[in-house]
């Protein structure tokens, strides 16, 4: 085989593993663009399917964990971390919990349980939006 069709193969071959492997680099974090399109890429969040609770009166609430992640390589300040829960078919929203968060370090996570009531029986998901002060 010719020195110029083994380096070309190389070359290809390289530069195939180049593209596969920063595929992923473009793709920002969780959570929902549609919500105002308050969103940050720098960040990501996990987020725990929400179980149903009853309240002695017979009203429910769902609670989820939520762990949100700094993805970035410098500290963000005044984070506004904001949960939805929403109904599944239609993506209404049932109720809202906010979390304020002064100074986020890059590379932290925080984690917390929220607790938002909605109507008992239905299925909800919970949206995550997280807005700084640069977005």
């Amino acid at each position: 085989m010719p020195k110029k069709s083994v380096i070309a193969i190389v070359f290809t071959i390289a530069l195939l593993f180049l593209l596969t492997a920063a595929s992923g680099c473009t793709t920002g974090g969780t959570g929902s663009e549609e919500d105002n399109g308050i969103y940050s890429r720098t960040f990501s969040s996990t987020v725990t399917l929400p179980q149903q609770h009853y309240r002695p009166d017979g009203t429910c609430y769902w609670v989820s964990d939520i762990m949100v992640t700094n993805n970035g390589l410098k500290d963000e300040k005044n984070v506004v971390v904001r949960c939805s829960l929403k109904e599944a078919d239609s993506g209404t929203v049932s109720d809202t919990e906010t979390r304020y968060f002064e100074l986020f370090p890059a590379g932290e996570n925080k984690g917390f349980t929220v607790e938002l009531d909605g109507d008992c029986g239905k299925n909800y998901g919970i949206g995550v939006n997280i807005k700084t002060e640069d977005s």
